[in-house]
């Protein structure tokens, strides 16, 4: 490989209103499958040379079945460049409790929608709180076609997939010398066998899956002045890290969890009947219909 210094690297009322009938209504009895514990999911962040990124759970029911449909809409249909992005953080759900359990006083106010929580010894916590543009729902009673209501639903998903994109590409990647200063941290944690093999590289499809994991932030830096399809390599291996670790199997702190418009289907449990409903009550975008589940029925 080149060894030259990449990546391309809401309104929630709104989205709330985007999801099926049956996410809107409150569940007596219903909790949040919690983290082990975020201090460790911190630990587990600075051993690995990245930031924590925490996607905040909000105490508001009907606002964690917006987040969560917000964050999985994202985690599975974003598109290459920004699950590369997410390759150099360690990500987790956690409520704001565990939060402040973990850092005290360095705790953000309020609910953001996202804190990320440098590994470089300062704790530094940065409340993330982005501007996103409204996801959109079907009208029933629009002169328009259902089509053409679908593709528009369709459009306000990607809108903003997008915005979020963008924001996240600045605050984890940003410019050479933020980038720099992560490859510096990764940099530090891996092992001489990771940077003689990353080095020995001539293609960076040649590395596991793991080692492009490791090694994100580092490989980032490298793709910042490569040639187009050498970036394009990189882009593509890191974004395959990211998926392997947040869209095969979800972050720490949640549940995958998938609905059609007849109920929600928990991954890896077995289906119960309190989470059905009659079919036909709402109306399931194709690009929400895989969200991160914020409860569990205990």
């Amino acid at each position: 490989m080149d060894r030259r210094r990449f990546l391309h690297l809401t309104s929630l009322g709104a989205a709330s209103a985007a999801l099926p009938a049956f996410l809107g209504c409150d569940r007596p009895g219903f909790a949040r499958v919690l983290t082990p514990g975020l201090t460790g999911e911190l630990l587990k962040a600075k051993a690995g040379g990245k930031p924590l990124l925490v996607l905040l759970i909000p105490a508001d029911d009907r606002k964690k079945w917006a987040q969560g449909e917000l964050f999985g809409a994202y985690l599975n249909h974003a598109e290459p460049a920004a699950m590369a992005d997410l390759a150099l953080a360690h990500v987790v759900c956690a409520t704001r409790s565990e939060l402040a359990e973990a850092l005290g006083d360095g705790t953000p106010d309020g609910e953001p929608l996202m804190v990320l929580i440098e590994t470089d010894g300062s704790r530094r916590a940065r409340p993330l709180d982005p501007t996103l543009p409204a996801v959109t729902t079907v009208d029933w009673s629009a002169g328009t076609s259902y089509e053409e209501q679908v593709a528009a639903v369709d459009a306000s998903y990607v809108a903003r997939n997008e915005a979020l994109a963008a924001y996240l590409h600045g605050v984890l990647v940003g410019d050479r010398d933020a980038i720099a200063r992560r490859a510096e941290e990764c940099a530090a944690v891996l092992g001489d066998d990771d940077i003689t093999r990353l080095k020995a590289a001539d293609d960076v499809a040649e590395l596991e899956s793991a080692l492009v994991d490791r090694a994100a932030a580092w490989l980032a830096q490298e793709a910042f002045d490569a040639d187009e399809s050498e970036r394009a390599a990189i882009e593509a291996a890191l974004a395959a890290a990211a998926v392997k670790r947040l869209r095969d199997v979800p972050p720490p702190g949640t549940k995958w969890a998938t609905s059609d418009g007849c109920g929600v289907e928990i991954e890896g449990e077995e289906d119960e009947e309190g989470l059905m409903i009659a079919c036909g009550m709402g109306f399931t975008p194709d690009l929400g219909r895989r969200f991160l589940h914020f409860y569990s029925d205990r």
